[in-house]
């Protein structure tokens, strides 16, 4: 229709000559050209023949059937010819051709959902009516005069009809999906009222244009007001032009419309009206729900006087006869039964007598009738029943009518009827049918407002329908609302629904509103609950508080115009009664994650509960067998397996390892104070889910660990899930003392290896090992180092162990030989074992000191001696037990040189040879016992047992040997502790301060005597484990540099007081050298000078008391004095950007740069320009990308040799200010401008989560499936902005973050946040915190000003949502100049001074 006119009159000639001039063009093409397959346009599924001058279309669809679309707009064609039905065809465009009349071919493509016939010669709606699935219709510019033959069609959006010839809407349609319809050049587009008029017949649900105009507010609420009785009117071919006086125009051409349509009917309509009988006609009146309406109906009987002996049959309006006898031209019945209008003429006949009759038979309700008789124009009543008119019309005559006492003996056939009906109007036009309403009366229902009522007289003659009259009602009107109904359903037992059964009047429902209250013994009324429409609660669970009293309910009806009724109230017929214990809700709060508590809540009902029972469950697993516990059957569903967990009897149960990955239960069996048990109730847990990863403890093998000796990582107690392969890191830590704050510890030896063995570097060092805990799902945790508390000592290795080459004879005295290349050698320890023929080892003898000789005895003859020596330096240091081969020969007896008078004979085995006198003048001490190898084992502490050991060495036994004990105190003196004759001694606090001395005597069977041998310990210490003064707290401070100063720290423990403790100062050059200091000499200061480089500077103190007494003297070493260091420069810009990687160049001494290979970088923040500095990124490598963390704060690098070893810095730069890139800023903006932001992270089972901020909460939601990119989230959790919110950025992890907050369960949560890409993380950091400063009202007023912190706390910038550009708030907020507080202020709790900082940092990228 596009190239039609668009308004104005039709003007048949202008369309007439365009069309003449398109056949008159398709003419002459089809004069040059044919149906060749060149002339034809085919495109995919359908054909395109535009102006080819076709005449006919049997060939083109006879090669393309099915065709979905088909285009011949412009040609000579009069009909759609195929030889096929075109069931595919879609679209038919065949505007401006041949077609005149109808369109019977249409019945070819039933499946037609787009018709174009625009510009043709179309004279009806013939065939149209068929296409049920036709959407648009464009019949413009034709010739159609009328809707006759439209028919229903239901998917018809968009009709076409401009330029033709329709004066009305006579026989429009129902049309219930019409959009949009043009008329534009009918003469019915003409009428004032038009647009009035359409819009009524048109579906208002979904018609929206008319004339390409869209139908504004003013013509809808008209639409609304124009009822059924108007639509159908003016569907039968009503039009108006004054819309005042609309209804009565209505009501005179439906009255007319009637009476025409029944003129040739047995039965005339006389008179039919829904409305007052009691006024005047054409009144309008007023129908109203609950208020009943009756028709009023006048029927004049038609047909000839001897057909209406045969009268019709109803329960409802009966025949009556009005008869007048005499002569007279005409005679008319005038009266109340057609509200006095027309009169009714009075047929004449003649009787079988020939007197002349005059009779009209009319039906009619029962009721009482005035009437007159009008005879040759005069006025004729009855004077003997006169009655003055109702209807002030004089005095009248009486009728009234009365219902037959017998409707069947009435004659006639019983097939001729009036039968009556009522209907409602719906949204379509129509009107649908009330069943079983088929009286006069009705009474207008709460369905019924809104709508239009239409009572229908039905005749039928002989069982055949002949005619039927009706009116219609205007719009049923609601009526005052009021309660029809209203009680209480039992049972009133607690935990039993009590229902409220309530029936509403008064037009549509609103917000009515029912109250529950409790109605107590004492008569007090408590209000429960109160709710309103839409949810109105009409049920009510009665709980123990309302046990004993009575439940009342009030109702107050509202209508949807929030008109309000009369409140109406019921009660119960009883009390409440006590129920059952029943679990009505069950449920495990929190989600199930190993050593997590789980706590049951469970809803009790029955009275008050007593001790309810609980039994925690575990799933079996399907390979696992089990006696399975009782639970829910779910038909279709196999049973639960669970099985009890032992002991697990209360509400509270922490999950353990064995949980991991199966579902949980808790079983509550509800039990009253009475113990009356209920039905226990199953609430079953999601898999429990593995705890975090974590070390509870671990531990080193060794300490101090030894150069060559592997140290090993033990004692791993894990957490998490099930472990899996931990990862191991060892480092070479800081000196033992004296280590400078910037020392870097070194990676030393393979990754993941438990084991680690110590090299000479590591000697001095202490040992570090960095343990991460990996859970058997690859999830790493915190990483925990562990280290050495001594440094690694150097191992003094042994060259060789051997024994003393010699024979050995018992009583001869046999030396242990061992060569250490290591140091100076100390007070080494010594070890003598005795090996047996057959392989068995026994210990005899275990020693220190310079001497390893070893005098064998009796015990040793037939056996083998090994040596095993733990050698030492004097520096401290020994290297273990290293033991030698066993000896070559045998122990054998001592060769006893008998005297003349005693031959060798005489010797018996075991026993004593006899003194020789010879012998003794030879070798006096041969025959005298010797004691060897004393020592005592045992702490130096009250409480402690020493043991004392010595061995016996003679060739005669050994008899009753004196064993003694000492104590040496302080003073010098010293004195026997009487009673202890034995090889044991406890210690008690009176030996606290003395030093104890062991004395061995060895004595031989025959008393002989020998020489004493003793062994002493140290001093005694003070009860509770610290000597009686000692050193603690013994440091080195100062910088281990040539130039500078170190200074000893220490305290003393032990004593009243500190008395002249013993300073003395060591340089030590290599291990086996440690040389004095002289000069400092009990000073606590040593000045550091060139004869110190390379060597570590000792400090040792004695400590002393009050009273004299000295403890054992405690050391401290430096780190390796370092020279004078040559400074590198090494500069950094200014300003540095967060996200964006800062790299150094580190210079060398000539004009090239060295690798950053060669150098080791920490790089250190500070809060402030001038420090002080903390180190955050360590790396081999020479650059760093600074992190939300550090926005605001200072950087500076310190460079290092790679090794690490000297602890001091080749260079150390200048501060950088680490700020926000413009664009980054920019891009935060926008996103904080709408007032809400979103972002997805992972947790780590790698499931999608969504982070919505706004400017009230955090919202948590969860993907359901962990499908990648699945957008279907579950919310988890939500919780308002506070000061115990926290986002964390990792210190190991670049992708990591932590978002900690108080949940809504009372608990505080930490989620862990996974991201892609270390900008990533930052840039949700910032923009995390920026809302999290924003929310306090506070900082936003002080940073962005009081209007924005009004707009953005009253959500005016979430429901604006604009961007950064257009949000003239926000703007104006960034300009906003804000100024530090000029008095001091509260501090801030971290989080919010953390996002005050950000927020800051991000509107002024210089704020300091």
């Amino acid at each position: 229709d596009k190239n039609m006119p668009s308004s104005g009159p039709r003007k048949t000639p202008v369309a007439a000559q365009h069309t003449q001039s398109s056949l008159a063009k398709a003419k002459k093409r089809s004069a040059d050209s044919n149906l060749a397959e060149d002339v034809i346009n085919v495109e995919g599924a359908g054909v395109k023949a535009n102006k080819k001058g076709l005449g006919s279309t049997f060939a083109l669809l006879r090669d393309f059937p099915d065709s979905t679309y088909v285009y011949l707009r412009e040609n000579l064609i009069q009909t759609l010819d195929s030889p096929f039905t075109l069931m595919n065809l879609k679209i038919l465009d065949l505007s401006m051709n041949s077609i005149a009349g109808g369109c019977p071919w249409l019945s070819l493509t039933p499946k037609l959902r787009h018709l174009y016939l625009t510009g043709n010669a179309v004279t009806s709606f013939e065939g149209i009516s068929a296409l049920t699935e036709l959407e648009t219709l464009a019949l413009s510019c034709n010739q159609i005069s009328s809707f006759e033959g439209l028919g229903v069609l239901p998917s018809l959006g968009t009709l076409s009809l401009n330029h033709n010839q329709i004066s009305s809407f006579k026989g429009f349609p129902l049309l219930p999906s019409l959009f949009a319809l043009s008329m534009t050049g009918n003469p019915v587009a003409e009428t004032p009222c038009y647009r009035r008029i359409a819009t009524a017949v048109c579906n208002r649900d979904c018609f929206a244009k008319l004339d390409g105009i869209e139908i504004d507010p003013k013509e809808r609420a008209i639409q609304a007001e124009q009822d059924a009785r108007l639509t159908f009117c003016i569907m039968e071919g009503f039009m108006y032009s004054d819309p005042t006086s609309v209804e009565e125009q209505a009501t005179e051409f439906l009255h007319a419309k009637q009476v025409e349509l029944t003129r040739e009917g047995p039965l005339k309509l006389c008179y039919i009206s829904l409305g007052n009988p009691t006024s005047s006609a054409g009144t309008a009146f007023k129908v109203t729900e609950g208020v009943s309406v009756r028709l009023s109906v006048c029927l004049l009987d038609s047909r000839p006087h001897d057909e209406r002996k045969a009268v019709f049959h109803s329960t409802q309006i009966y025949p009556v006869a009005f008869k007048v006898s005499g002569e007279a031209n005409e005679v008319h019945l005038l009266g109340s039964m057609n509200q006095w209008k027309e009169p009714i003429p009075l047929s004449r006949w003649e009787d079988e007598e020939g007197n002349v009759c005059f009779e009209a038979t009319l039906y009619l309700p029962s009721g009482s009738y005035e009437y007159k008789y009008i005879v040759d124009g005069e006025e004729k009543i009855s004077e003997d029943i006169k009655y003055p008119s109702r209807y002030n019309k004089g005095m009248v005559s009486l009728y009234k009518v009365e219902a037959p006492a017998s409707l069947l003996n009435l004659p006639g056939d019983e097939d001729s009827l009036l039968y009556i009906r009522w209907l409602r109007s719906n949204y379509f036009n129509g009107f649908d049918l009330i069943d079983g309403e088929n009286s006069l009366g009705y009474t207008p229902r709460s369905e019924d407002v809104g709508h239009c009522l239409r009572a229908e007289v039905l005749c039928y003659l002989g069982g055949l329908f002949r005619c039927m009259v009706f009116d219609i009602s205007p719009l049923v009107a609601p009526a005052e609302p009021f309660v029809a109904a209203l009680e209480l359903e039992g049972p009133f037992v607690e935990g039993q629904p009590v229902r409220a059964k309530v029936t509403y009047g008064g037009g549509e429902q609103g917000a009515s509103v029912l109250r529950w209250s409790r109605v107590g013994p004492d008569g007090a009324v408590a209000l429960l609950d109160t709710t309103q429409n839409p949810g109105l609660r009409l049920e009510y669970t009665p709980g123990l508080a309302d046990v004993g009293s009575h439940l009342l309910i009030e109702y107050t009806p509202v209508r949807e115009d929030g008109h309000t009724g009369a409140t109406a109230s019921a009660q119960s017929s009883g009390v409440v009664t006590v129920g059952p214990p029943v679990c009505v809700g069950l449920r495990v709060k929190g989600p199930p994650v190993e050593n997590e508590p789980l706590a049951p809540e469970a809803q009790y009902q029955g009275g008050e509960e007593g001790a309810s029972k609980y039994q925690w469950l575990r799933e079996l697993r399907e390979d696992e067998p089990g006696d399975v516990s009782p639970g829910r059957e779910r038909e279709g569903e196999e049973e639960e397996r669970f099985v009890a967990i032992p002991m697990q009897n209360e509400p509270t149960y922490v999950p353990t390892l064995q949980d991991v990955g199966r579902r949980l239960a808790v079983n509550y069996t509800p039990v009253n104070t009475q113990g009356i048990q209920g039905t226990s109730s199953r609430c079953v847990t999601d898999p429990v889910l593995p705890g975090l990863p974590a070390l509870l403890s671990a531990a080193l093998s060794a300490d101090p660990p030894q150069e060559g000796v592997p140290i090993e990582v033990i004692g791993l107690a894990y957490f998490g899930g099930h472990p899996g392969s931990h990862e191991v890191q060892w480092f070479r830590g800081p000196p033992a003392a004296g280590a400078p704050d910037t020392f870097l510890p070194v990676k030393v030896g393979k990754p993941n290896q438990r084991a680690y063995t110590p090299v000479k570097k590591d000697v001095g060092h202490l040992l570090e090992a960095q343990v991460t805990p990996v859970r058997s799902d690859g999830l790493r945790g915190k990483p925990v180092t562990i280290s050495t508390q001594n440094p690694v000592q150097a191992t003094i290795r042994v060259a060789s162990v051997e024994v003393e080459s010699k024979p050995l004879i018992v009583g001869e005295p046999v030396r242990g030989l061992f060569v250490s290349p290591d140091g100076i050698e100390g007070i080494s320890r010594h070890r003598w074992i005795r090996v047996y023929p057959d392989g068995k080892e026994f210990v005899v003898a275990t020693f220190g000191g310079d001497n390893s000789a070893y005098l064998p005895t009796a015990e040793d003859v037939g056996c083998q001696l090994m040596y095993a020596v733990m050698p030492a330096r004097r520096d401290g240091g020994d290297g273990g037990w290293k033991y030698s081969e066993p000896s070559v020969e045998m122990v054998k007896a001592a060769v006893i040189r008998a005297s003349p008078e005693v031959p060798p004979t005489a010797i018996t085995s075991g026993g004593s040879p006899p003194k020789s006198s010879a012998d003794e003048a030879e070798n006096p001490d041969f025959f005298r016992p010797r004691g060897t190898n004393c020592f005592i084992e045992g702490d130096a502490q009250p409480g402690s047992t020493l043991m004392a050991f010595a061995s016996y060495v003679s060739t005669r036994p050994e008899g009753k040997s004196l064993w003694r004990w000492y104590l040496i105190h302080p003073s010098g003196e010293e004195t026997l502790v009487p009673y202890a004759r034995s090889n044991k001694l406890k210690l008690t606090p009176n030996e606290v301060g003395c030093a104890v001395r062991f004395e061995y005597t060895p004595v031989s069977a025959d008393g002989v005597a020998g020489d004493p041998i003793s062994a002493l310990t140290s001093t005694v210490g003070v009860e509770g484990g610290s000597p009686s003064v000692e050193v603690s707290n013994l440091q080195l401070t100062g910088n281990p540099e040539e130039g500078q100063e170190l200074v000893g720290v220490y305290s003393i423990a032990g004593g009243s007081a500190e008395g002249a403790c013993v300073f003395r100062w060591f340089r030590v050059c290599d291990p086996s050298t440690r040389e004095e200091v002289p000069e400092f000499f009990g000073q606590l200061k040593y000045s550091v000078g060139p004869a110190d480089v390379g060597a570590v500077i000792v400090f040792e103190v004695t400590p002393v008391s009050a009273e004299g007494v000295h403890g054992e003297p405690q050391a401290v070493a430096s780190a390796p004095i370092r020279p004078v260091p040559k400074v590198i420069p090494v500069v950094l810009p200014d300003v540095s950007y967060c996200m964006k990687v800062r790299t150094v160049r580190v210079p060398s001494e000539g004009d090239g740069e060295q690798q950053a290979s060669s150098h080791h970088f920490l790089w250190e923040k500070s809060a402030s320009e001038n420090g002080p500095f903390a180190p955050v990124h360590s790396s081999l490598q020479n650059s760093y990308q600074p992190i939300a963390d550090d926005v605001g704060c200072f950087l500076r690098v310190r460079v290092f040799d790679a090794e690490g070893q000297s602890g001091h810095p080749e260079a150390i730069s200048n501060p950088t200010r680490v700020l926000v890139d413009p664009t980054i800023r920019k891009q935060i903006w926008e996103i904080v401008s709408p007032g809400q932001a979103a972002f997805n992270v992972k947790d780590q089972e790698r499931l999608s989560w969504e982070i919505g901020l706004s400017h009230e909460s955090c919202r948590l939601r969860k993907a359901r499936t962990p499908t990648p990119g699945s957008r279907d989230f579950a919310k988890v959790d939500e919780f308002a902005w506070s000061p115990e919110v926290a986002l964390e950025l990792s210190s190991t992890e670049e992708t990591v973050a932590v978002l900690s907050y108080p949940a809504s369960d009372g608990t505080r949560r930490e989620l862990p946040l996974l991201v892609d890409k270390q900008i990533d993380r930052d840039m949700i950091a910032l923009v995390f915190r920026i809302f999290h400063a924003l929310a306090d009202r506070s900082i936003c007023e002080e940073v962005m000003g009081e209007a924005f912190a009004e707009a953005w706390h009253s959500g005016a910038v979430k429901r604006a949502r604009s961007k950064a550009k257009d949000n003239a708030v926000l703007q104006e907020a960034l300009n906003y100049p804000w100024a530090a507080p000029g008095s001091p202020r509260p501090a801030l709790p971290a989080s919010l001074e953390i996002a005050k900082n950000a927020l800051l940092m991000v509107k002024y990228p210089h704020a300091q």
